[in-house]
């Protein structure tokens, strides 16, 4: 008998707590700071030059092709260079988890 009047108090004593997990994940809230958005404007730079380069190539396309006498398969000059853009980027982040991240992105703006 003593068994199920346990129970019940286990039971509301985790309730009560996830509660005041609740209430404190509650009045936690988010203040952006300067550093914060240092790193949003650079990140949309990176995509916004990504943006930019993929539009060179695409805009440079016929004379490539002309230059390199491709005829009908001149598309896949521009899928080539999507595609290898999306296979190095895998590559990319996980140099940025084992240098950090400032470094690989310096040093690919560098090498580009």
């Amino acid at each position: 008998m003593s068994s199920s009047t346990d129970e019940p108090t286990l039971a509301s004593g985790s309730r009560s707590d996830a509660r005041e997990d609740e209430r404190a994940a509650q009045t936690t809230c988010f203040n952006p700071n300067s550093r914060f958005w240092a790193i949003i404007f650079t990140c949309a730079m990176i995509c916004l030059l990504r943006a930019l380069e993929n539009t060179v190539v695409t805009t440079a396309l016929p004379r490539i092709a002309t230059g390199l006498d491709l005829g009908a398969d001149y598309a896949w000059v521009t899928n080539i260079f999507f595609l290898t853009g999306a296979a190095v980027q895998p590559l990319f982040g996980q140099l940025a988890n084992i240098y950090g991240g400032r470094w690989v992105t310096i040093i690919g703006s560098r090498a580009v």
